[in-house]
């Protein structure tokens, strides 16, 4: 899945903590069509989800830059009540997908976990034979 991050936004897409709830996304069509049906009421938590089913199922996501893309705040395109009840209204339904899903999340730190297990066994058996290496040597020069 790619996710398109607009250039002119209020916070520097690279450390924007809500880059991952952008809603301009590509994805191929055997990726999204087994959650359809997942998806299909859910409304400001969708990419929540989407994310969280690509995470889940071990899915490449990529932030691409949108250079030019501007993407205008709800404090420029309403008022300061209506902007703050609307993001109050999406704070919501995001959390609620996430209540909602809490099996993905475990599934996924789940999978982390293996990984960086992997890795920690990959690097020990490294550090292993080359310490039997060096050990062979000494006992090669001294024995």
């Amino acid at each position: 899945m790619v996710l398109g991050q607009p250039s002119e936004t209020l916070i520097d897409y690279r450390v924007n903590p809500f880059r991952s709830l952008t809603g301009e996304r590509a994805m191929l069509k055997k990726d999204i069509t087994p959650i359809l049906n997942d998806i299909r009421d859910i409304r400001f938590g969708v990419e929540t989800f989407i994310n969280l089913y690509f995470q889940r199922h071990g899915k490449k996501i990529k932030y691409v830059l949108m250079k030019e893309l501007k993407h205008p705040t709800k404090f420029e395109k309403t008022s300061i009540f209506n902007a703050s009840k609307e993001f109050a209204s999406e704070g919501k339904e995001i959390a609620l997908t996430y209540l909602n899903n809490y099996e993905l999340i475990t599934q996924r730190i789940e999978i982390l976990i293996e990984k960086s297990n992997k890795k920690a066994k990959i690097k020990i058996n490294s550090l292993q034979k080359e310490v039997n290496n060096k050990l062979q040597e000494l006992k090669d020069k001294y024995f």
